[in-house]
């Protein structure tokens, strides 16, 4: 008897057919849905951050250069990341090294892994999740959307995953295993409005509703925002000084909102139980956690 066990059936019509050959008919399944109502997996929010690109290419590779090379672009990215990162560990998965490298040179204490990374590095980093706190690594999808076990991961960032049903779910797999103080992750898929890239979005979109994984769509004008401000304060380390004065206004940003331990401690008295909080806000019920609030947030609860 010969059985196979995996974590992803592939879609694809070549892929399907060559386990079918190699092992014969799916005989039994259990989604990855039904080990998160289970509590065997973490819960998740698919964030896509649709980024308004205002040019057009004739191919997906011309238009993929510009997505991963433009530097204005990179830097606008690298201040998304900057903010998700606060709330916990953070692994961001891209296409190509060079890229991969620009990237991880714009994001405070970041690492790039890669194919030409030695093993054991790339173990040293990965071991790393088990202890750290702000830990942010940026890895290609060819050595880390598969393969890999490091449960402590707090947000994934997909750049531009494409269109295929394995990367993308075996990807988001890399977020969704718990760990002792983990049971969400919130997942960022960063994209454009271009052409290839809206027609792989549809892809996506697809992927997330068969797997019954929540997702919300924001669209941001990045080429209009005003940058230049907040990268010199970034930079010079200015930030808590020039916004001391400043209260977050509840509106929905493109990174992580700055959550008070007021404005969760608000929040949380208006929900009945740690689900509903978590649905309320993947990213407030995130902070409280990482910051050590969430008990006393969830006192009033049933059950705590």
């Amino acid at each position: 008897i010969r059985w196979g066990l995996t974590g992803t059936i592939p879609k694809e019509k070549y892929n399907a057919q060559a386990l079918y050959i190699s092992l014969g008919h799916v005989i039994g399944k259990l989604s990855a849905s039904e080990l998160q109502d289970r509590g065997v997996l973490a819960q998740c929010h698919v964030n896509i951050i649709q980024m308004v690109d205002h040019v057009e290419y004739s191919n997906y590779q011309s238009e993929l250069k510009y997505l991963l090379e433009t530097e204005k672009r990179i830097d606008y990215i690298a201040n998304m990341i900057n903010k998700i990162a606060e709330t916990g560990n953070t692994l961001v998965l891209v296409d190509r090294v060079a890229p991969g490298k620009m990237l991880a040179s714009k994001i405070d204490n970041a690492v790039f892994v890669s194919g030409a990374t030695k093993s054991k590095a790339r173990k040293e980093e990965y071991d790393d999740f088990a202890v750290a706190d702000g830990k942010i690594a940026v890895a290609t999808y060819g050595i880390a959307a598969v393969g890999i076990n490091i449960p402590r991961i707090f947000n994934l960032v997909l750049i531009e995953s494409g269109k295929s049903f394995t990367r993308v779910i075996q990807s988001i797999g890399r977020g969704i295993r718990r760990a002792e103080d983990k049971d969400f992750v919130q997942i960022w898929d960063i994209t454009s409005t271009c052409k290839f890239a809206k027609r792989h979005l549809t892809k996506r979109k697809s992927f997330y509703k068969d797997a019954n994984y929540p997702f919300s769509v924001e669209k941001t004008e990045w080429q209009q925002a005003k940058r230049s401000g907040y990268s010199i304060a970034s930079k010079n380390g200015w930030i808590e000084e020039c916004t001391a004065h400043m209260e977050p206004d509840g509106r929905k940003t493109v990174g992580q909102r700055l959550w008070t331990k007021e404005k969760c401690m608000e929040l949380a008295k208006r929900c009945n139980s740690r689900a509903e909080f978590k649905m309320a806000s993947g990213s407030a019920y995130l902070r409280a956690r990482v910051k050590g609030w969430l008990d006393e947030c969830c006192a009033h609860m049933q059950g705590g």
